[in-house]
């Protein structure tokens, strides 16, 4: 670990802020600059990002340090976006190492099209992993309807059976547990609608 550098976001704590996080899509995503280039992202990932990551930059500056940035779930988005803001610090050099990489868990979408299609240009697919159990709602969070997309790579979950012991998956509560996990669509079906009734009722 000692030519090694991580960087680790938590998830989202507690329902107050996931109410937060959730009202946020209906809102209009902030504008961000990377380069010459213009795209969206949601306005509470990117303001969460900012607060968080002050006094980050001084972590990125040796080439030769291989980076791991990660996070599960709020902290998977924020993960992504300072894998995003790397590419423009000293030159890239977070990425100068052929293993550094970004790594997230239940991350759900982060912003538009153009954010995702700037991501995979500057970061090579082969260098992100986005971990993706089918059963997670959080996931296909916002939704494509409101203009958001992921950007890659994803690596499904959930379809394999998994021993009670030794291994950790994402449940139907998003939660890390051990155990088998079984999707159940009927109740993933009454989980998204009752979710996004909440959802629509903070954001008026």
């Amino acid at each position: 670990m000692g030519n090694t550098r991580m960087i680790i976001y938590r998830g989202t704590d507690g329902n107050e802020q996931l109410m937060k996080e959730g009202a946020s899509f209906f809102q209009k995503r902030s504008e961000v600059r990377f380069g010459d280039h213009e795209v969206e992202i949601n306005k509470f990932f990117w303001e969460a990002f900012e607060l968080g990551s002050y006094g980050l930059r001084p972590f990125f500056t040796d080439p030769s340090k291989k980076y791991i940035i990660t996070g599960h779930s709020l902290g998977g988005a924020l993960a992504s976006i300072l894998a995003l803001r790397t590419t423009q610090l000293f030159g890239g050099s977070a990425w100068k190492n052929p293993k550094s990489s970004l790594i997230t868990f239940g991350q759900p979408r982060v912003g538009d099209a153009a954010y995702a299609e700037l991501h995979d240009s500057l970061i090579s697919t082969y260098r992100k992993l986005r971990f993706v159990n089918k059963a997670d709602l959080v996931t296909k969070l916002p939704p494509r309807s409101l203009g958001y997309r992921h950007h890659s790579r994803a690596v499904y979950m959930g379809q394999e059976k998994i021993p009670k012991k030794g291994w950790w998956f994402f449940g139907m509560n998003h939660e890390i547990q051990d155990g088998v996990l079984i999707t159940i669509k009927k109740k993933m079906k009454k989980k998204m609608k009752l979710y996004w009734t909440k959802m629509q009722s903070c954001s008026h």
